[in-house]
Formats: structure tokens, C-alpha cells, sequence
């Protein structure tokens, strides 16, 4: 079975920049870490029940009483 040649390129191009890199490798660690922490927030939203719902003890909409002695 012969082998596969692989052409060397024609033209050669220079190295991307240090910084490009570094902004490349920070965005993407920045979308990594926030993907992280909305899967955490939403696995402890299915762990504990919360959907967001729940009535805190105030009644949206009542009227607001004031007594004065």
C-alpha cells in the first residue's frame, strides 16, 4: 500500500500574534465559565424544586394599610 503525499504549502504566512491568541484563549475561558455557571444554577433549580414562583408572603396587588394610634 503506497503512501499518501502531502504537498507542503506554496506560500508561506506568518505566526498569529501573541495577543490574538491571548484574546482568543480569554474569550473563550469567559464562554466556558459562564456555560459553568448556568449549568450549576439550573441543576440547583431542578435539585430544589425551584421554579421561581413561590409566594414570599406578600399579596401582589393588596391594598397598603396604614395604623395610626
Amino acid at each position: 500500500m503506497a503512501e499518501d503525499y502531502v504537498r507542503p504549502p506554496l506560500l508561506g504566512r506568518e505566526a498569529a500574534s501573541p495577543r490574538a491568541a491571548a484574546v482568543r484563549f480569554w474569550l473563550g475561558f469567559g464562554l466556558l465559565l459562564a456555560a459553568v455557571i448556568v449549568g450549576i444554577f439550573l441543576l440547583y433549580r431542578l435539585a430544589t424544586g425551584g421554579g421561581g414562583e413561590g409566594n414570599p408572603g406578600f399579596t401582589q396587588g393588596a391594598q397598603a394599610t396604614v395604623s395610626v394610634r
